[in-house]
């Protein structure tokens, strides 16, 4: 007589593929749930920000370089922000601040990690939405953790003088932290500048009073580190997520 040691017809291979496929789509579920989640925070604080309402923004702190000893965040209420923010310069891509549906101002350091990370996506966000989105770009440099920092925004500047500035930023967030002042004449060469013309700029500290003046700013409005975003006015600090920056967009601009 021959003897069935299990139950007729059970395959092992058949329940493994059964587990796995209920495993697939319980993480299929979990993401979905996760995006839908993420949509409605994102369409909460667009709603907040247009109704004038917003009390914080998500920020990423973790995500942040601080000096020892630096500013203490205070707060600046939004209408000062907005005023202070609108006497600044800074290299610009995009319509008018006036024209613009949303206006985004990102404060870096050439020698931060976290402004290099934050800097594809702020470049990567400018290409996408330039035509609907003003993006300026103002210096932090946190000099005592970062020295070479502050040479390196005067060494953009310069370029910005031949027309050549977000070329030159490109480079120089691409090779950070290598920003000695050869470096800096490399990248200058790289970028097709006039190098007598860029050299006489930097050793004339032609642009000193410019960048700090922008640090000045970022500290009068509170700031901690960089990199550090206002977006019509409201601060958020640290590198934002390029899946959650562009998603506050796509939100603000319909």
């Amino acid at each position: 007589m021959e003897m069935q040691n299990g139950p007729v017809g059970r395959s092992p291979a058949i329940g493994k593929r059964r587990w796995l496929a209920i495993l697939g789509w319980a993480v299929f579920l979990l993401i979905l749930a996760l995006v839908l989640i993420l949509g409605v925070k994102v369409f909460g604080y667009y709603r907040q920000i247009r109704s004038g309402n917003l009390v914080e923004l998500p920020q990423y702190g973790t995500r942040l370089s601080v000096e020892n000893g630096g500013n203490d965040g205070h707060d600046v209420a939004l209408t000062e922000t907005q005023s202070l923010l609108n006497l600044a310069g800074g290299p610009v891509i995009g319509p008018s601040s006036d024209d613009a549906k949303v206006n985004v101002v990102m404060f870096g350091d050439f020698e931060c990690p976290f402004s290099k990370d934050s800097s594809t996506v702020f470049r990567r966000l400018s290409m996408r939405y330039g035509d609907r989105v003003r993006f300026t770009y103002l210096d932090f440099p946190l000099s005592s953790i970062h020295p070479s920092a502050a040479l390196a925004a005067e060494a953009a500047e310069c370029a910005g003088e031949q027309m050549r500035y977000w070329e030159y930023f490109d480079r120089l967030y691409g090779n950070s932290p290598a920003l000695s002042q050869t470096d800096l004449l490399q990248y200058a060469r790289e970028a097709g500048l006039d190098l007598e013309q860029f050299e006489r700029c930097l050793n004339d500290g032609r642009f000193v009073s410019v960048v700090e003046a922008d640090r000045v700013l970022a500290e009068r409005l509170g700031l901690q580190g960089t990199p550090s975003f206002f977006i019509d006015g409201h601060r958020i600090e640290g590198a934002i997520p390029e899946q959650d920056f562009d998603r506050l967009l796509q939100s603000m601009i319909k």
